[in-house]
């Protein structure tokens, strides 16, 4: 079943960034509601020690999902394009949670507070400039997209916290996941509130696909720690 899912995964997954490139709108329509059903789906029958831990992240998929069918609407109104970023920013306040379950009680070789400072000076300095750079366009919709923009930072700031409190490679996949979810949306703001970028669909579904499952796979890798003897 795991296998199965994953593989069907894929072919959406495929069938939806190629929809972009040939610009086929019936693909695109008819495969992005099927991405984060069968993300889930993977998610629900691979091993997962804590069941806290698979109910967030299901959560959070489920709330990136109906974002994603929203959008599909939002040439219909900006209410289309106001829902679908209430529905991100739910998954993202659920995904906040989601890293800290999957977090070990004790540290264990973590980053120096300088390291630490440095790191998310980084990551806010990148949510602040693209706001910055969006704000003459933004218009009505200034303050939800401050918000939403500080919830994603918030958001990657606390998969970078991870680190020394997870394995090597479970903080590596969700902290990569975070920031290619940071790249997606930053994508996504441009091609909206500036100007038209040339294939935005297929880079905004590319990072926002491999986001979502380095995230997924990165939890599930997440593991006990055995105790030391």
């Amino acid at each position: 079943m795991k296998k199965i899912t994953l593989t069907l995964f894929v072919i959406a997954a495929v069938g939806n960034l190629a929809a972009h490139i040939i610009e086929n709108a019936d693909l695109s329509f008819y495969t992005k509601p099927f991405l984060m059903p069968l993300l889930m789906v993977y998610f629900s029958v691979s091993s997962v020690e804590k069941k806290s831990l698979l109910n967030f992240g299901l959560l959070a998929l489920l709330f990136s999902w109906a974002g994603d069918v929203v959008l599909m609407f939002q040439d219909r109104g900006e209410l289309y394009f106001m829902m679908g970023l209430g529905s991100f920013l739910l998954a993202h306040v659920i995904y906040i949670f989601t890293y800290k379950k999957a977090r070990w009680e004790e540290e264990e070789n973590g980053l120096l507070p300088t390291q630490k400072i440095r790191y998310v000076f980084i990551l806010v300095l990148a949510g602040c400039g693209l706001v910055y750079v969006l704000l003459p366009k933004l218009g009505e919709l200034t303050i939800p997209v401050i918000i939403y923009a500080s919830i994603i930072v918030a958001m990657t700031i606390f998969a970078l916290n991870r680190f020394g409190f997870t394995s090597q490679t479970s903080f590596g996949l969700v902290f990569l996941g975070a920031v290619l979810f940071m790249m997606s949306d930053s994508i996504l703001a441009i091609n909206k509130f500036m100007e038209p970028l040339p294939i935005a669909g297929f880079w905004i579904m590319l990072t926002y696909i491999l986001a979502q499952f380095t995230i997924v796979q990165g939890l599930l890798l997440h593991k006990k720690r055995e105790p030391s003897s």
